[in-house]
């Protein structure tokens, strides 16, 4: 294993526009083919592929870091060409080899990309696995989701013995992270912010009719909040009836389809979204008609969602209130003084772990060396 070939290449929401983001993510069942693209077109040993709504992440071992950061460069540029104008989820429109050989630049804003390689790539990775690198400091969902981009990887075979290490053993520390430093005791999930941010606006939200769109990880912690808030009135959608109505049984609370979008919109007062959707589930032609049809009953949206469920220009509405990720990283970095300290004690044992792989890794070629003499 040699810690100089392990290197990351992405862009976040703090590098990069909301609107790059949507670009460039990648839809969860477009993963697996990009994997093996990768390694089939790149100069790579192994890739994980990391996207969630606030950040793309390459997470790679290549024997020619430099060659290799420009391959993913490439792939990313690729990207941005194939869903320039378009909302719809589709493969690169030409293969990676023929596009690097054509042009090996960059078309996206310079500095939004960023590459990691040897100990600051794995630093990278522990400090995101422990939330320290995401839009709400300290956030656990990440642990999740990082986990599942390292299994579907590996169930690709796109991981090797230096990405199962490097993998494994930062989740084990993202694990012991939160806990050990008090991180967990504040509110940091993007879920809770927003039931946070729909209080702040409506108040008391126990007497409001309240949709979810989406039935995912997201969709979830934020039923989880509202439940707790003696919310009464949730009604799940989405594009999978059972898939709604499963997550509804388990809170007790309504389920309904995308198909019946519209009719639920005409009685909700606060709508929450997280969907996996490449094209706005709401429009602004079809929300103005249907505010007139309401008679100024207001109507607020969080869009939790990259790329956005909602179109923001819904904000241009009499009545009608909207907030999207943006808005939540405002929310976010209030009382953000307790969770700085708190992730400061973080960086400090993450660098303890850190010095514990790098200690590791030395031994282990050192012990490689003797083998081969």
């Amino acid at each position: 294993m040699q810690l100089e070939n392990l290197m990351v290449v992405g862009l976040n929401v703090k590098s990069s526009s909301v609107e790059a983001l949507e670009q460039l993510s990648i839809h969860h069942s477009l993963t697996t083919l990009y994997l093996k693209e990768l390694t089939t077109s790149a100069p790579l040993q192994g890739v994980v592929i990391l996207s969630t709504c606030n950040r793309v992440e390459f997470y790679a071992d290549a024997s020619n870091p430099a060659l290799g950061s420009a391959y993913l460069r490439c792939f990313l540029d690729i990207q941005a060409q194939a869903s320039s104008g378009q909302n719809s989820v589709q493969a690169p429109v030409q293969t990676l080899e023929q596009a690097f050989q054509q042009s090996p630049g960059l078309a996206l804003p310079e500095g939004s990309v960023y590459t990691l390689t040897g100990k600051d790539a794995v630093r990278h990775l522990y400090r995101v696995v422990a939330g320290l690198d995401s839009l709400v400091l300290g956030e656990t969902e990440i642990l999740g989701q990082v986990a599942r981009a390292y299994e579907q990887a590996r169930t690709a075979g796109t991981t090797n013995k230096a990405l199962n290490i490097w993998f494994q053993r930062a989740l084990g520390v993202g694990k012991q992270m939160s806990t050990l430093a008090g991180l967990d005791q504040y509110h940091t999930s993007v879920g809770r912010i927003a039931v946070d941010l729909a209080q702040r606006e409506l108040g008391c939200i126990n007497d409001k009719r309240i949709l979810v769109l989406g039935a995912g990880e997201m969709s979830e912690l934020t039923i989880k909040h509202l439940v707790s808030k003696a919310a009464p009135l949730v009604m799940v959608s989405n594009r999978s009836l059972a898939k709604a109505q499963m997550l509804a049984e388990e809170h007790g609370v309504e389920a309904c389809s995308l198909g019946e979008l519209y009719q639920q919109l005409a009685h909700a007062q606060l709508v929450f979204s997280a969907t996996a959707s490449k094209r706005h589930l709401v429009t602004l032609p079809k929300l103005t008609t249907l505010m007139k049809e309401r008679r100024g009953s207001p109507l607020v949206f969080i869009d939790m969602a990259v790329p956005r469920d909602i179109d923001p220009r819904v904000a241009s509405l009499d009545c009608v209130s909207y907030f999207d990720i943006k808005q939540l990283r405002d929310v976010s970095e209030q009382n953000h003084s307790l969770r700085q300290q708190a992730a400061a004690k973080v960086d400090n044992l993450i660098e303890e772990k850190l010095r514990e792989f790098f200690a590791w890794i030395i031994s282990a070629h050192e012990r490689q060396q003797v083998c081969a003499t």
